[in-house]
């Protein structure tokens, strides 16, 4: 996984705490026994590659399309939620199927307890 220099991964702490994260949520999307020994994680090479940018792009420019329309409980936006300007942009590219290129979102939240929830999210 790789992460860029935000508000969400700002430090070597926050990034250890995401991966940590990434970990319990990929057992929960594989099978039983399916094993990782290693889950790693890196930040943006110096100087900056420009491809592996292009990766980051891509993720943050979806997840700030649909950060607002996620609810924080329930599995469907209020009513009144407000796309970004331009946002709606990617969400048409999100929701449209294609051959060759696969789109992915999991929402993973924290549910009730201590435990986490996640689910994929559909656009129709």
């Amino acid at each position: 996984m790789v992460t860029d220099d935000d508000a969400i991964c700002p430090n070597q702490e926050a990034h250890r705490k995401l991966l940590e994260a990434f970990d319990r949520v990929l057992r929960v999307y594989t099978r039983p026994g399916c094993q990782y020994p290693v889950v790693s994680g890196a930040k943006p090479f110096v100087p900056r590659e420009l491809a592996l940018l292009d990766l980051l792009s891509a993720a943050d420019l979806a997840a700030g399309a649909i950060e607002r329309c996620l609810p924080l409980e329930g599995c469907r936006p209020d009513s009144d939620t407000l796309v970004k300007a331009g946002a709606d942009k990617v969400l048409q590219w999100l929701a449209r199927d294609q051959t060759l290129l696969k789109k992915l979102i999991v929402m993973v939240r924290r549910g009730e307890g201590i435990g986490t929830e996640a689910g994929v999210v559909e656009f129709g």
